[in-house]
C-alpha cells in the first residue's frame, strides 16, 4: 500500500477509538495485503491483560468492493521465568541455593529488587526472599537451610525433611510468555543423610565410667541450640541393655557426648538406672541407629568397650601385684608377649590403648601397688582411652631430652645420665653388649629386664619414684670384656617417650672432620628410626622432617652442641604426637651455615 496518504484521529479516553482515512492516486491495491500498520507502546502492565479490537466501520472506495469486517484482540505477554534449586540431591544440614531468572520482574531500573519464593515440603511451607544480583540484572538469588527431622515447623526459616521426601521451590510468574500467571517450580528430589559415627571408651574396669561420643550432622535439628540423642548399650554376656542420653556439646557442633556407669556384678541389673553390670571379659556394645545414613537407609552403627579387672593385671590372675610389673617389663624387651585381656590390662598410661606397652606401664603398676597413685592415667576422661568432645584425641606430649653417656668402668659399663629427675621407667638398646644388667646402687627399688637380640641387648627398667640429680642408671656386666668401640648406646627412651635420651659417640673415637648427615638406621623403618649426624665443631643444630609435599611434620632443635657424633630417635609421629602416614620423608640437617638433606 505504498503511496497511500493516511490521516489518523482518536477519540475517547485512553485512545479507545482510532479513525483512519487514506487515499492514493497512483497505486491500486490488489489481492491480499496490509492496508495500514498501527504502531503503539505498551504501558507497564505486569498482569495478564487482553484488549478487544473491533472494526466498527470500513468503507472501501465508494462502497465497492464490499467487505466483511473481522474483529481481533491485543494480548500482553511476558518472558518465561526460570527457577533453579540446587543441588538436586542434598545432604543433611545443607542449604538449598535458589536462583530465579525473570526479566519481567526488573521493574525499577534504579534499584536491585526482590522476589518472594515459597519452599514447601508437604504441609510445611517457608517463605524466602530472593534479591536481584545487581540493578536491572533480572537474576535473583537466595538460600534456605534444610535439615533432617521427623517433625516440621512452618515459618521457622528452615526446611525439615526426611529421606525420600521432595522439597518444592516455587514462585508465581505473574506474566509468562503466553500472557498467563503460572507457578514456576524446581525440586530437590531426595535428601540423603550423612553417615554418622560412634566411639566409646575402649577398655574399662568395673566401677569405671564408659563414655560415648556420637558425631552426626543429621542430628543437628536446630542450629541455634544444643540437641540430644539416645543410644542403647548392651552387655553381650548378660544381655542387659541401658539407654543413655547424649547431649550436643554446643549449638551446631554435631558432636554428642554421654556416659554410662558400670558396677561389678555377674548377672544383669535393673533396667533404666543408667548403670551396667560388668565383670572381667564382658563386652559392652553401643548401638546408635543412624536413621539418615549416607546410604539412604537406616544403619546400626556399633562400637564396643572391653572390661578388664583389675587394671594393671598383666598376669591375668585377677589381682594387682609387683609380678605384673615384671611381666610388663618382660613384654617390653620382647622376652614374652602379652595378648588379649592381659595386653589391655597392662597398658595403663594416658595414651593407651593406642600406644605400646612400655616400662612406664610397669612403673605405674608399681606406683599403684604401693599406694603412690589411686588411679591409673588411662582412667580419667581426658585420656586417649575415652572419646573426647573434640574431633580427635589429645596429642602426644612433646618430649624432653636428656644427655646420656656409656662409661667404661672396671668390669662393667655404666649408663650415666646428666639428669635423672622424673625418670621412673626406661627402655634402652645397647649394641655390642651381652650379659647381666643391674640397676644403680641407689636404684635398688627398680625392676629390670633384658633380652639379647640383633647383636645387642634390649633393656627395660621401672620403679616407683624417680632418682635425683645426675648419676648412674644402670650397670652392664658383659659376659666377656669388650673394647670401647664395640659397645654403643643406640637408643634410650624414658617414661613412655616423654623423655628421650641422646648420647654422643664414645670419647675414644676421633672428632669428626666435617659436617655430615649420615644414613638413618633402620631404613626402611616402622615406626621409629635413628637419625645420625656429625659435627666437627660446636654448632647450633636444627633437624627437620618434611613429608612428600614439603610440609614440616617434626622439628628437633639443639643449641650449642659440641663436636661429635649424635643420634636422634624419631618415633614416626608429627609435632602433635599423631602417627604419620607410611611413605617417603625428607630429613633436613642444618648446622650453622651447613645444610644437607636425605630421603628416608
Amino acid at each position: 500500500s505504498n503511496g497511500f496518504l493516511a490521516s489518523v484521529i482518536s477519540s475517547g479516553t485512553g485512545l479507545d477509538t482510532l479513525k483512519v482515512a487514506g487515499a492514493t492516486t497512483v497505486d491500486t491495491v490488489a489481492a491480499d495485503g496490509v492496508l495500514f500498520n498501527v504502531d503503539f507502546n505498551v504501558g507497564a502492565f505486569y498482569t495478564p491483560m487482553t484488549a478487544a479490537l473491533t472494526l466498527e466501520h470500513v468503507l472501501l472506495n465508494a462502497g465497492t468492493p464490499a467487505n466483511t469486517p473481522g474483529n481481533g484482540s491485543i494480548k500482553v505477554v511476558g518472558v518465561d521465568g526460570v527457577v533453579v534449586a540446587s543441588p538436586a540431591v542434598i545432604g543433611s544440614s545443607q542449604p538449598i541455593q535458589i536462583t530465579i531468572t525473570e526479566a519481567d520482574e526488573d521493574r525499577d531500573a534504579g534499584i536491585a529488587e526482590s522476589l518472594t519464593v515459597q519452599v514447601a515440603n508437604g504441609a510445611q511451607s517457608e517463605t524466602v526472599t530472593v534479591t536481584e544480583t545487581a540493578i536491572s540484572s533480572g537474576v535473583f538469588v537466595g538460600s534456605i537451610d534444610a535439615v533432617i527431622s521427623t517433625g516440621t515447623t512452618s515459618g521457622d526459616g528452615v526446611v525439615q525433611a526426611q529421606i525420600g521426601e521432595q522439597i518444592a521451590v516455587c514462585y508465581d510468574d505473574v506474566l509468562d510468555a503466553s500472557g498467563n500467571t503460572v507457578q514456576q517450580c524446581d525440586t530437590v528430589d531426595l535428601i540423603l543423610g550423612t553417615l554418622g559415627g560412634i566411639n566409646m571408651t575402649v577398655v574399662t574396669e568395673p566401677a569405671d565410667t564408659v563414655r560415648v561420643r556420637v558425631v552426626d550432622p543429621d542430628l543437628n535439628a536446630d542450629p541455634l541450640q544444643a540437641d540430644l540423642v539416645h543410644i542403647s548399650v548392651k552387655n553381650a554376656t548378660t544381655l542387659e541393655v541401658e539407654t543413655i542420653q547424649l547431649n550436643e556439646t554446643g549449638a551446631d557442633t554435631d558432636i554428642f557426648i554421654g556416659r554410662l556407669f558400670t558396677v561389678f556384678a555377674t548377672g544383669a541389673g535393673a533396667v533404666g538406672d543408667s548403670t551396667l553390670n560388668v565383670q572381667q571379659g564382658d563386652l559392652q556394645i553401643g548401638d546408635y541407629i543412624d536413621t539418615a545414613a549416607g546410604t539412604g537407609n537406616a544403619e546400626h552403627l556399633l562400637d564396643t568397650t572391653t572390661t578388664v579387672d583389675p587394671w594393671g593385671d598383666a598376669s591375668g590372675n585377677g589381682q594387682l601385684r609387683g609380678f605384673d610389673a615384671a611381666e610388663i617389663l618382660s613384654h617390653a624387651v620382647g622376652a614374652t608377649t602379652l595378648t588379649g585381656l592381659d595386653s589391655l590390662a597392662a597398658n595403663v598410661d594416658d595414651l593407651s590403648p593406642f600406644g605400646p606397652i612400655t616400662a612406664f606401664d610397669a612403673s605405674l603398676v608399681l606406683q599403684m601397688r604401693v599406694g603412690l597413685i589411686d588411679r591409673f592415667p588411662v582412667q580419667p576422661k581426658t585420656s586417649a582411652n575415652h572419646p573426647q568432645p573434640e574431633s580427635s584425641v589429645a596429642p602426644k606430649p612433646l618430649t624432653v631430652e636428656r644427655r646420656l653417656a656409656l662409661v667404661a668402668k672396671q668390669g662393667y659399663w655404666s649408663v650415666f645420665a646428666e639428669d635423672r629427675a622424673d625418670i621412673v621407667a626406661g627402655e634402652l638398646f645397647v649394641a655390642g653388649f651381652r650379659g647381666r644388667v643391674e640397676t644403680a646402687d641407689d636404684a635398688s627399688g627398680f625392676l629390670v629386664a633384658s633380652r639379647y637380640h640383633d647383636e645387642g641387648t634390649q633393656i627395660a627398667f621401672a620403679g616407683t619414684q624417680p632418682l635425683q640429680g645426675s648419676g648412674e642408671l644402670l650397670r652392664l656386666y658383659p659376659e666377656k670384656l669388650t673394647t670401647a668401640t664395640t659397645v654403643r648406646l643406640i637408643r634410650a627412651s624414658f617414661n613412655d617417650g616423654r623423655i628421650e635420651g641422646s648420647s654422643e659417640a664414645p670419647s675414644t673415637q676421633a672428632k669428626p672432620g666435617s659436617f655430615r648427615l649420615l644414613p638413618n638406621v633402620p631404613n626402611p623403618f616402622n615406626p621409629e628410626t635413628v637419625i645420625r649426624y656429625e659435627l666437627p665443631r660446636t654448632s647450633e643444630v636444627t633437624l627437620q622432617i618434611f613429608n612428600a609435599i614439603g610440609q614440616q611434620v617434626r622439628n628437633f632443635a639443639y643449641l650449642n652442641q659440641v663436636a661429635g657424633t649424635y643420634r636422634v630417635r624419631w618415633d614416626g609421629r608429627d609435632a602433635t604426637g599423631s602417627p604419620v602416614a607410611s611413605g617417603v620423608y625428607v630429613v633436613e640437617f642444618v648446622a650453622g651455615i651447613y645444610s644437607a638433606r636425605r630421603r628416608i
